[in-house]
């Protein structure tokens, strides 16, 4: 799969390297061990939205020819304009202009402001720095500066989470495997993000790392989890709901 994604990038920047400035891919990039369990997320920064748009439509061809994977109507349309995925497999693309960004790197443009108010700003470029990797062009995630999140930020650790858990429950019905593994998602995002805010604000919190924990053992191999899929959702709103004091207070911060 690593090929895979080395003949991507060399096709992709063949076609369109006057449109490209940076390709980096970052995550977890279990994806590039089988996709069909994972995905592979892209970072694109392109000239110009209008450059940006041109460049999508040239990564999806190539990912239906190189990956062989396909994508849904929806899913186009939620990466395209919302920078997202409702999909945990696959290729995940988030394909952006420059001009969508300041100089400290701030959303200028709907879209990313949107994506920033689900996910914070801060929490989702720290990750990035964390775990990334320049395949193409100019470095410029080692040259973001992480500012201090706002409690906004902070609220986003929650709602994203909760937005998941409730858009997931009807998959219980048609493919429990799939339930598992956006709880085990879920999970981890919440957790992830929590770490995250208090990493860059520099204090520490007891957090409850058991389900986290069990997430990261499952989350790649759900069908080894034999627990109640059920009792699995209401573990992770307990989580969530029980790290509230964090979101409310300052007495449980260290």
């Amino acid at each position: 799969m690593r090929n895979r994604t080395k003949i991507f990038i060399d096709e992709l920047t063949t076609t369109r390297r006057n449109k490209i400035l940076a390709i980096e891919v970052f995550g977890s990039r279990e994806g590039e061990n089988d996709l069909e369990i994972s995905d592979i997320d892209f970072l694109i920064v392109c000239r110009s939205k209008a450059d940006a748009s041109l460049v999508f439509q040239s990564a999806l061809q190539l990912q239906g020819k190189i990956f062989e994977t396909k994508i849904t109507t929806i899913n186009r349309f939620v990466q395209k304009f919302f920078l997202g995925s409702n999909s945990y497999k696959g290729i995940h693309l988030i394909v952006l202009g420059r001009n969508e960004l300041d100089d400290n790197f701030q959303p200028l443009s709907f879209r990313l402001k949107l994506m920033m108010k689900l996910i914070s700003r801060n929490l989702f470029l720290y990750e990035i720095k964390q775990n990334h990797n320049l395949l193409f062009g100019q470095d410029f995630i080692n040259k973001i500066k992480i500012e201090q999140p706002n409690f906004g930020e902070k609220l986003a650790c929650f709602v994203f989470p909760i937005i998941v858990l409730l858009s997931i429950l009807p998959t219980i019905v048609f493919s429990k495997r799939t339930f598992k593994i956006w709880c085990f998602k879920a999970v981890k995002y919440h957790n992830i993000s929590l770490r995250a805010y208090t990493s860059i604000i520099k204090q520490n919190y007891p957090f409850d790392l058991s389900l986290f924990n069990t997430a990261k053992f499952f989350r790649y191999k759900p069908d080894e989890y034999l627990g109640n899929t059920f009792g699995l959702y209401l573990r992770v709103w307990k989580n969530i709901l029980g790290n509230l004091p964090f979101l409310f207070g300052k007495s449980a911060i260290k």
